[in-house]
């Protein structure tokens, strides 16, 4: 009886231990809303500064945040690798390759699923689809490559609507806001924001 009473007392610790546990996750997972939070408002102003916060910069940014995230996964994580050095197409193509074991993955890889939404989000039959290289290539094209800081990213009009759409959903998984315009210095007007 008073082994059995002792055994109790001890199932009762460790539930009061894991539940501890599951309080300490919830605090850390929160935290680590609030610490993505801050580090997307810092990304979003160094783009400002740097003058790229357009569809190619936001998507350039999220190709290299995605090549970090899979450079540095620790050797227990068995994602995809990449070199050293940063090849946009590479990483877009690594990230798109082994998309499903990214989305399953519980933390990390952040842009790199912040991709893939937005890639899975806006495939849908009005738009014609295309790799995430793909649409790296048409933002590597020129109108796309003119500066700007304004306060939210700034979208040419000319640029196809399935490229739109992942950019815009990028930026808004980051908490960017969008606009689509002219984007040629000379003649910049805007359409439509969100």
């Amino acid at each position: 009886q008073e082994q059995k009473q002792g055994w109790q007392e001890q199932k009762q610790g460790w539930q009061e231990q894991k539940q501890g546990w599951e309080e300490q996750k919830q605090l850390h997972l929160e935290f680590k809303k609030v610490l993505f939070s801050q580090i997307d408002m810092r990304d979003a102003e160094i783009l400002r500064l740097r003058c790229v916060f357009t569809a190619r910069g936001v998507f350039e940014h999220a190709a290299y945040e995605a090549h970090n995230e899979l450079r540095n996964a620790g050797t227990d994580v068995p994602a995809p690798r990449v070199g050293d050095r940063f090849v946009a197409t590479q990483a877009l193509q690594a990230v798109q390759r082994h998309g499903d074991f990214l989305h399953k993955q519980p933390v990390g890889f952040t842009w790199c699923k912040r991709l893939l939404t937005a890639h899975k989000q806006c495939a849908t039959d009005e738009h014609q689809t295309m790799t995430l290289s793909e649409i790296y290539g048409v933002l590597s094209q020129q109108i796309h490559g003119y500066p700007w800081s304004g306060e939210s990213v700034l979208m040419s009009d000319k640029l196809q609507p399935f490229p739109r759409c992942v950019v815009a959903s990028i930026a808004e998984q980051a908490g960017y806001g969008w606009q689509v315009g002219n984007v040629l210095p000379e003649e910049l007007t805007l359409e439509e924001t969100s």
